[in-house]
């Protein structure tokens, strides 16, 4: 699978040039309504082209610990949780899912559900469905992460 390296911007510069051969027997009326005709059909097959290009390249994706890439692949970890969110994810959204290890994407995913919370307000239960013992436990581990973390911080639950 293709590693998908995501952009923060893209910028496109298309130069379009076309040969053409009109008839000097035709009205100019009528050569430059053929001209332009002929522009406009090249730049909606190329538009039709970037867009496909722009929304591969621009595909979200989401790093995973070697460590959980078996259990993702498994369908026994089917949550994650992110404190930062610099991706704007939502309802919807397709991901590639990458090994942060080889830095190689493993599997594509969709987002079906997406809740936010502080810290604080994570349920025993959520806690011990995702491994953790406490919210102390929950917080030093993300620490190694994302750097400050504290009962105030928000949590996004894919």
């Amino acid at each position: 699978m293709p590693i998908v390296k995501r952009k923060t911007a893209q910028i496109v510069n298309i130069e379009m040039k076309v040969t053409y051969h009109v008839s000097t027997d035709i009205p100019v009326e009528e050569r430059e309504r053929r001209v332009a005709a002929a522009y406009a059909i090249l730049f909606e097959e190329t538009e039709k082209r970037m867009q496909g290009k722009q929304k591969n390249n621009l595909m979200k994706t989401l790093k995973f610990q070697h460590q959980f890439v078996k259990e993702i692949l498994k369908g026994k970890k089917i949550t994650t949780w992110r404190l930062s969110d610099d991706k704007n994810l939502k309802n919807r959204d397709e991901l590639e899912l990458i090994d942060a290890d080889s830095n190689k994407g493993f599997a594509k995913a969709v987002i079906t559900d997406i809740q936010e919370k502080k810290i604080k307000e994570l349920t025993d239960n959520e806690l011990k469905n995702h491994g953790y013992r406490s919210l102390g436990d929950m917080m030093d581990s993300h620490r190694g992460y994302y750097g400050t973390v504290n009962l105030e911080t928000k949590v996004k639950i894919l």
